[in-house]
């Protein structure tokens, strides 16, 4: 998963480095400045789309951003290749409409029902229906649906 910490710094100095103050950030993407220092403060992280856009306005890459390979690996992966492999590397930055359509069109791969119950704390409840009933038949014991609930 992300160390959002750490990223959060790493957010802060690119945006210092690019001179620009946390409101101007927020005005380049349409975004409130609350939401730039929730992720400089690494209380949150930006969705992928942002991520993109973010890296572009600092002029680095994502994976200065992230600075985590398994992580940049998969995110480059849904990027060009439409494809969301590894579910808990990227989950926590996707929008849920983003998921959904990954989820319809069998894009997540989950191998294990843990790695779903893993990633429910970053879930809509629509969102982690839709992931379960996709992937019902990796269920391997009841107790596994009831960590879902």
């Amino acid at each position: 998963m992300f160390d959002m910490i750490e990223t959060g710094k790493r957010l802060s100095k690119f945006r210092r480095n690019a001179n620009l103050t946390q409101m101007e950030v927020a005005e380049k993407l349409g975004i409130s400045f609350q939401a730039v220092s929730f992720w400089e403060r690494g209380k949150t992280m930006p969705d992928l789309s942002n991520l993109v856009r973010i890296a572009e306005i600092y002029n680095v890459s994502i994976d200065e951003i992230l600075n985590n390979e398994r992580q940049i690996s998969a995110i480059k992966n849904f990027i060009h290749n439409d494809e969301a492999g590894d579910l808990l590397e990227i989950i926590s930055i996707m929008k849920p409409q983003d998921i959904i359509r990954a989820i319809e069109n069998s894009q997540i791969k989950v191998d294990r029902f843990e790695q779903i119950i893993s990633a429910a704390p970053y879930l809509e409840e629509e969102v982690l229906s839709k992931l379960a009933y996709a992937n019902a038949n990796n269920v391997e014991s009841f107790s596994q649906i009831c960590n879902i609930a």
